[in-house]
């Protein structure tokens, strides 16, 4: 799984807007290219992005069915159906339908159906970006998604972006030393088995591994506004160090193994805590930074230190 400010979403937190913009102040972009509203434009209500419904999805590829007895707007595209309604919001996809858009739901301006950004992203699987500059709304399907993660008016972000994913990957390779070596003692340390074992084979094995993965960690350089998130980045490289300072401590007989399994779940405390409170910290990040971002940020980052 790798970390992007950019990607297709299945659940999306929405950025908090502070601005409050006149209609034709917002910008829509699909792949770069900006819609033009016949009437009805793109909105900031209430803190939220409305743009109109039938000029984004029929631009994703969408047919759009309109019920006016019911209110209700249909749209198609394959095996996939979004069915909008002013205080209803699903999808509908192989048989199976779930709600998007938490209480996000559509609205109807003079006549027209307008959508939030967040719902937008959710239904469609596309990516999602804002301009707070420039009020400006970006969508990009998998096809055309920019290789730098650039927003529509070009202010790229890829040297922050390549910080992230670089220490995410090496925090995920971890998780591959662990599973190539069976290394038990790691496995309790990750949270992924033996938590309840009382006696477990607690071996160096990976620790040369380990300690590179720290290394580079620690050698990585942030750009931007990323920085402010090195400390925690640093802080799971320093628990990787402490691991290996207890199997060494044990491998030398300095220590018994009810003492090495004890330091190492408080270990694993140690670096649960720090998930929570890098969770906050990345979260934090994104919504300075005005991104949408796929997923809980609680659930990503806990996964990641796991």
């Amino acid at each position: 799984m790798k970390l992007k400010y950019i990607l297709p979403a299945a659940v999306l937190c929405a950025a908090v807007f502070s601005v409050h913009a006149h209609a034709a102040d917002v910008k829509v972009f699909v792949d770069d290219e900006q819609i033009v509203f016949s009437d009805v434009q793109a909105s900031i209500i209430d803190s939220r992005t409305y743009v109109p419904l039938r000029g984004v999805f029929e631009k994703l590829g969408y047919t759009v069915e309109w019920d006016g007895a019911t209110k209700t707007a249909t749209l198609k595209n394959g095996n996939t159906a979004v069915i909008a309604k002013t205080d209803d919001l699903r999808i509908e996809k192989d048989d199976s339908r779930r709600a998007v858009g938490g209480s996000a739901y559509p609205i109807i301006i003079e006549g027209r159906m307008m959508l939030p950004v967040r719902a937008i992203s959710e239904a469609s699987g596309c990516a999602v970006t804002w301009d707070a500059e420039t009020h400006a709304v970006g969508i990009y399907t998998q096809d055309t998604m920019p290789s730098d993660y650039k927003n529509p008016q070009g202010k790229g972000t890829k040297g922050e972006e390549d910080y992230i994913s670089e220490a995410y990957r090496l925090c995920n390779e971890v998780k591959n030393i662990a599973s190539d070596s069976k290394n038990e003692g790691l496995l309790r340390f990750l949270g992924r088995g033996y938590e309840n074992v009382k006696t477990i084979n607690i071996t160096t094995s990976g620790n040369d591994r380990l300690k590179e993965t720290a290394d580079a960690i620690y050698a990585l350089e942030p750009s931007g506004n990323a920085g402010t998130l090195q400390p925690f980045f640093k802080t799971y490289a320093d628990t990787l160090c402490k691991y290996i300072s207890i199997t060494a401590a044990y491998s030398s007989e300095e220590i018994s193994l009810e003492e090495a399994i004890a330091q190492i779940d408080s270990l694993k405390e140690e670096k649960d805590e720090l998930a929570i409170t890098f969770s906050v910290a990345l979260n934090d990040y994104f919504k300075q930074k005005n991104v949408f971002y796929e997923g809980v940020y609680d659930e990503y980052v806990l996964d990641m230190l796991k």
